[in-house]
């Protein structure tokens, strides 16, 4: 039984490269096309979590949302398929009440899309003939049916999982959009922002970054994120049994994050020997690019950080030279009056680190991917950017620390960030692309601090 009035949420993106091209693997066949992860691209779908998602993630809705197709209001823009074939898509659709969608192919009337039900993904031809550079909508009309990843091939080449994630891998990447390789990325942005809507952070706090200045970005994991974008840095945070082949699609060269603040029971909360063999799983699994390590917060505890180090040398032998440092640096926990006084601290204690790091014959190149203040609500807005700013500036004069990222793009409501924390240090509102105050002030920063030292 299928519902009449649901929402209209459209999948949205211009004529991009990226649907014209086509793998170099896939170039030697005669079932050479394109795919695209639809979660990459602009759209007004709420994103879903679903772990049988090739990325994770799906597009889909849900009750609470109600429209009709063609609703007065809702801006209808249509995805561009530049090669010319069949649209197939990857579908969710799991029984009779949750299987359809709306198609619209240029200005043709709107037809439904009904699927077989299947209580796993599959491939769906879309019925709407042989794409030709004509707008397609692909609008949600029921609860619970969702949009994977998009496909357009030759007649006669069915689409295929390992294809897919293929493609994607190779998708390249325009140069006048970012670095020309991933190995740089630090060097050309180093002001960067962690970006929680695809990890951690429930669907419902969407935001859309597209206004911030274009800057190196991670999200806690290493999903949801297109590979063809080389200012994403993925991360490994450990967690039991989080899957190394997440990192497959990113293996290109460009840098990993590896663990999220073990020192901290309520984060990673790892032993100093498990942290350590998550570093010799990483190096097993055979990362091609540097990896930043540890993701430490208590930058100080000394003791700990030995002990990881030497856990990894005295049954693995030498640390690789390609390990980094990764840390994570909050600092503002008392008055507003002394707060400034703190900033200075607090690059103090991370210029101790990188003198102890040296003292043991370990790397010192460091990367900051978490820069805030606890209890933010203390502070003035004003305050807050003052004290972010002037951390940014001192430590920019830290020949050691080639990046650092601001917590957090955006986050979530004050029931579930008490503290704040999340709430007052958010660069974008939540349901939006229109920036904070502190997102603004982010923007400035870019501009001052993206150029070559």
């Amino acid at each position: 039984m299928y519902r009449l009035l649901l929402p209209l949420l459209m999948i949205i993106a211009q004529a991009l490269n990226v649907w014209g091209y086509t793998s170099p693997r896939a170039n030697a066949s005669a079932c050479a096309g394109a795919y695209q992860p639809t979660i990459n691209l602009p759209h007004t779908f709420r994103v879903i979590e679903h772990e049988t998602a090739l990325f994770g993630q799906a597009l889909g809705t849900n009750s609470a949302d109600y429209s009709s197709f063609g609703q007065p209001g809702i801006e209808r823009q249509a995805l561009q398929l530049r090669s010319v074939g069949y649209a197939w898509a990857r579908v969710y659709a799991p029984s009779h009440s949750a299987n359809s969608f709306w198609l619209q192919l240029g200005n043709a009337k709107p037809i439904i899309w009904n699927l077989p039900v299947a209580a796993a993904f599959q491939w769906a031809l879309l019925p709407i003939g042989v794409v030709d550079n004509s707008p397609l909508v692909i609008a949600s009309r029921e609860s619970g049916t969702l949009l994977d990843t998009v496909a357009v091939l030759p007649l006669g080449c069915p689409p295929k999982d390992e294809d897919a994630l293929q493609a994607i891998a190779d998708t390249p990447f325009d140069p006048n959009a970012g670095p020309t390789g991933p190995w740089d990325v630090f060097d050309q942005y180093w002001l960067g922002y962690g970006h929680a809507l695809r990890s951690w952070a429930p669907a419902i706090y969407f935001c859309d970054t597209s206004n911030l200045a274009t800057g190196w970005w991670h999200n806690w994991t290493a999903q949801f994120a297109n590979p063809a974008d080389k200012t994403y840095v993925p991360m490994h945070w450990g967690y039991p049994g989080e899957p190394l082949a997440w990192l497959r699609p990113y293996n290109d060269g460009r840098p990993l994050l590896l663990l999220n603040e073990p020192d901290v029971p309520s984060q990673a909360n790892l032993s100093p020997q498990q942290a350590a063999d998550k570093l010799k799983g990483v190096i097993d699994f055979g990362w091609q690019g540097d990896i930043y390590f540890g993701g430490f917060v208590f930058i100080d505890n000394f003791a700990y950080i030995d002990a990881v180090y030497t856990s990894f040398e005295q049954r693995f032998g030498p640390v690789p030279a390609n390990v980094y440092n990764q840390i994570h640096l909050y600092t503002g926990t008392r008055s507003t009056a002394e707060m400034f006084g703190q900033s200075e601290e607090a690059v103090n204690t991370v210029k101790a680190f990188i003198a102890h790091q040296r003292a043991r014959d370990r790397s010192t190149r460091t990367l900051i991917t978490e820069l805030g203040a606890l209890s933010t609500a203390k502070y003035r807005s004003a305050d807050y950017a003052g004290l972010l700013l002037g951390l940014t500036e001192r430590l920019r004069e830290v020949p050691e620390v080639v990046g650092v990222a601001w917590y957090v793009s955006c986050y979530g409501s004050t029931d579930a960030d008490p503290t704040g924390i999340g709430r007052d240090s958010s660069l974008v509102e939540r349901f939006s692309d229109r920036l904070t105050p502190l997102g603004r002030v982010w923007n400035l920063a870019a501009d001052l601090y993206q150029r070559p030292r």
